[in-house]
């Protein structure tokens, strides 16, 4: 269930005593600077959203935007996630070292499932420079250039090796507010009320001001346990994402 700013903001005047909501606006500015705080730190805000390849192969993202999770793009009803090339340039500075005609393929090949061991990556592990264990499988969507680039000085993603008209899909963490929140998670109600009243009051009401932060601070853990109780298909969904193959054994 979710909540109103507006009303969180309301709750918190009402408390401070300020009936006709004279600092509304304030309180606005310190709710969402509140829930900023609780999304990054531990509220689990995750988000998506698609773009469509243009002549650029720029795709700006969202205010709310704090790094990517996934990137990818769908074929035959699956989503093909696509690797990072952290030196990639942008075309018309004359870098040259993209093989575009190689990457298209490989999307192609993976969303087609006639990926052949032409365009696939041993699963190898590596010592020292040299290879150890066995060959054991291929994996799908490896591609030496890398598929984009994150500019995070910028605030946009540039792509190569996709088509005009191929729309990636970008999941990502997100800070909550963006340009400004207008619900939020019930849960939080409480922690954002006692965060305004803490900052509100710092040097008017110093006495008021602190029980408000230790208020702000008893909720803080609550909220912790409470995102912080997996279930146990939760719990293992959450670790496998952060696995990756290694050699067998």
């Amino acid at each position: 269930m979710t909540t109103t700013i507006d009303k969180i903001c309301r709750d918190a005047a009402e408390r401070d005593g300020d009936t006709d909501y004279k600092y509304y606006q304030r309180n606005m500015r310190l709710a969402n600077a509140a829930f900023r705080d609780l999304a990054l730190n531990i509220v689990p805000i995750t988000k998506s959203f698609t773009a469509e390849i243009d002549g650029t192969k720029i795709v700006e993202v969202p205010n709310d935007f704090v790094y990517y999770t996934k990137i990818g793009v769908c074929r035959n009803g699956r989503i093909i996630t696509l690797s990072l090339d952290s030196e990639l340039c942008l075309e018309e500075t004359g870098c040259g070292c993209a093989n575009i005609e190689e990457a298209e393929a490989m999307i192609d090949a993976i969303g087609q499932g006639t990926l052949t061991p032409t365009y696939g990556y041993p699963f190898y592990g590596y010592s020292g420079g040299y290879p150890i264990g066995e060959l054991y499988g291929y994996a799908g969507g490896f591609n030496v250039f890398g598929f984009y680039k994150f500019e995070k000085s910028k605030n946009r993603i540039l792509f190569h090796g996709l088509r005009m008209g191929e729309v990636v899909i970008i999941e990502y963490k997100s800070n909550g507010v963006g340009d400004g929140a207008s619900v939020v998670p019930t849960e939080c109600e409480e922690a954002i009320v006692n965060f305004i009243l803490w900052k509100a009051n710092e040097k008017m009401n110093p006495s008021f001001s602190d029980r408000a932060y230790r208020n702000y601070k008893i909720q803080y853990e609550k909220l912790r346990k409470i995102y912080g109780s997996f279930t146990e298909s939760e719990w293992k969904d959450s670790s496998y994402r952060g696995i990756k193959s290694t050699v067998k054994r």
